[in-house]
């Protein structure tokens, strides 16, 4: 025999330690790869110090251990009834006040949330809908078009907010009856739904 019995079974234990080492180390090692998430100043420092706004909030949730950040709460210096909330995207991350923005996603203003749905309508794929709790303003927003005011950077939302609160109080589609237009790109076609409805702030 090449090995006896006691030094086989010595060898394979060892071996077998082995494996579960380096198992061991592996997860820890993935486990420190993991994203760690947003990280919720990357989304507010160059807003906070605006000498407009009074406090950016950036807030999110967690989904299977991963922190993401989804708005961003603004408030005015001396105005109490100012509440603005953004949708925010990556690009989000270390934009100041008038950086232009090619979507400017605007979830809440005052006491207005505002929404959107949206029909696809794909070649071969059954129609299927999306729900927006958002609408996008801004050069590339979809919705821009509706709005007499341009909106292109947040310090637009802020500068702008009585005249755009007043625009959504009194001309823009309510839930009962929705703005509609259709979107044509490619062979897709969306068609487009979008409303106000009144809510506490977020």
């Amino acid at each position: 025999m090449l090995f006896s019995e006691g030094k086989l079974s010595y060898r394979l234990k060892t071996l077998f330690a082995l494996v579960c080492i380096v198992a061991c180390v592996t997860g820890i090692v993935r486990c420190h790869q993991l994203p760690a998430g947003d990280n919720p100043e990357d989304f507010t420092r160059n807003l906070s110090n605006s000498e407009i706004v009074d406090e950016a909030v950036a807030t999110g949730f967690t989904h299977e251990g991963v922190y993401y950040v989804d708005r961003i709460h603004l408030s005015i210096k001396g105005r109490q009834d100012v509440h603005i909330v953004l949708a925010a995207l990556p690009d989000y991350k270390g934009v100041a006040m008038d950086d232009p923005l090619d979507v400017v996603m605007i979830r809440q203003l005052g006491s207005w949330k505002l929404r959107s749905k949206s029909s696809i309508n794909q070649p071969g794929i059954p129609v299927y809908t999306v729900l927006g709790d958002c609408i996008e303003l801004g050069e590339h927003g979809i919705h821009s078009q509706f709005v007499p005011i341009e909106v292109n950077s947040i310090s637009d939302v802020v500068e702008n907010y009585d005249a755009l609160a007043e625009w959504f109080s009194s001309s823009w589609p309510k839930e009962d009856s929705p703005g509609e237009f259709e979107l044509e790109r490619g062979s897709m076609t969306k068609r487009c739904q979008f409303w106000a409805e009144q809510a506490t702030a977020e």
